[in-house]
């Protein structure tokens, strides 16, 4: 299994898989920054759940941003 402890991932996509892969990721130890080019009240309040988590969430993002990450889960493309 890869060591993901410290390692800065992306999540894309807030569906169900992005965000049992935020919190398997936080659970490893892992830095998570979320994002989905959706804003939805359903992804407010999910993102309400997942920023006491560690996670960072952006909604409404256009593009991915311009960082360096280890690893990126991808659960919906931006268009």
């Amino acid at each position: 299994m890869i060591e993901l402890a410290n390692k800065h991932v992306l999540v894309v996509g807030l569906d169900n898989r992005g965000r049992a892969a935020c919190e398997v990721l936080r659970r490893a130890g892992a830095t998570v920054v979320a994002l989905d080019p959706a804003d939805t009240q359903e992804l407010r309040a999910e993102a309400g759940r997942l920023r006491p988590l560690g996670v960072e969430v952006g909604l409404g993002a256009a593009a991915p941003p311009e960082a360096e990450f280890a690893l990126a889960w991808v659960s919906r493309r931006f268009r």
